[in-house]
């Protein structure tokens, strides 16, 4: 196994279990600081299926799946390196985790699902990447989606892939991507909405529109 495969452990101040999930220390994009700073406390409406977009290994994906008993979780990200650790994960936990490869929702050819979850790219131009960077591999990928290209195609694609009445949780930077832009985006009605840290805030859209 590569030395930089790591295992997160799911522990009883997530999940009280000792399911881990495999990943590339380098595709570790927060998944672990928002489980324990905000998702496992976070109320979440009933939904009976899901997808992690912009997944990297599915930590969040994983979790929501495990803990809710659903049968499987749908893994949306364009960077094919991340399959190996989810392979490894559904491995080890029995778990379906199902990967696609797919720049925004574009080659994705899974079902419809109730709720998405997405940590999507912050930086909006190359001067706030190189503000973020550490220089590790894989940066681009976590942290930068230019003019917000990869929000809009995946704007454009939502009602294909989300169904009538499910939700939407998005976790942005509020720096570099202010709530404004993603209402006027997305045009979903706003069910929720609050700060994580100083930097990071979440928002819950209901899908509203006509399918």
């Amino acid at each position: 196994m590569s030395l930089d495969i790591c295992k997160y452990p799911f522990e009883k101040d997530l999940l009280g279990s000792q399911h881990h999930v495999y990943y590339n220390k380098y595709h570790n994009g927060g998944g672990p600081y928002l489980l324990n700073n905000f998702i496992k406390d976070y109320k979440f409406p009933k939904f009976n299926s899901v997808m992690e977009f912009c997944s990297g290994p599915g930590f969040i994906g994983y979790y929501l799946m495990h803990k809710y008993k659903l049968a499987d979780v749908h893994l949306v990200d364009i960077n094919p390196e991340v399959k190996l650790g989810i392979e490894l994960t559904n491995k080890e936990n029995n778990w379906n985790g199902y990967f696609y490869e797919s720049d925004a929702l574009e080659n994705y050819n899974g079902p419809k699902v109730d709720f998405i979850v997405s940590n999507p790219p912050h930086c909006t131009n190359l001067e706030e990447f190189n503000q973020c960077t550490t220089n590790k591999e894989n940066q681009k990928y976590i942290l930068l989606d230019e003019d917000l290209t990869m929000h809009k195609k995946f704007a454009d694609r939502l009602n294909k892939v989300l169904n009538k009445n499910g939700y939407l949780m998005l976790i942005e930077n509020k720096t570099y991507i202010p709530v404004g832009i993603l209402d006027n985006l997305f045009g979903l009605k706003k069910v929720d909405y609050g700060d994580i840290d100083s930097d990071l805030y979440y928002i819950m859209y209901e899908n509203n529109l006509d399918i």
